[in-house]
């Protein structure tokens, strides 16, 4: 698992997606977001998104349809977004020894809690 990838996928599916309006890329004209990752790779992750109700999504065996985040994607989106943010998650993730979306996920939302106390409890 990629976590990069799956952040890379849930911004992408923000911003090229809206209410009745959906994203379509096919395995020939991927997104300049997505170039460096093979098709394997991108398949697999965007089902692990769905898997974990990220998002919501059409698959086929060409072409992938995304349709919008889910309220949990956007939650987690919305702790990691922020690029320093997610740089000190994936910093503390690889000091604890997890990837996993659960530890992601309780890390983001700890880092987050930090800045907002040190926002109204400054030194």
């Amino acid at each position: 698992m990629n976590p990069d990838l799956i952040r890379k996928i849930l911004l992408l599916t923000e911003e090229n997606t809206s209410y009745g309006e959906d994203y379509e890329f096919e395995d020939e004209a991927l997104p300049i977001e997505l170039e460096s990752y093979s098709l394997d790779e991108i398949f697999y992750h965007v089902e692990l998104c769905k898997k974990f109700y990220f998002l919501e999504c059409s698959i086929y065996p060409h072409f992938i349809v995304l349709e919008d985040l889910t309220p949990q994607g956007h939650l987690f989106l919305s702790d990691i977004r922020d690029e320093l943010v997610w740089s000190k998650t994936k910093n503390i993730a690889s000091k604890v020894g997890s990837f996993s979306i659960t530890t992601l996920k309780e890390i983001a939302v700890q880092v987050v809690s930090q800045s907002i106390n040190t926002f109204f409890n400054p030194k």
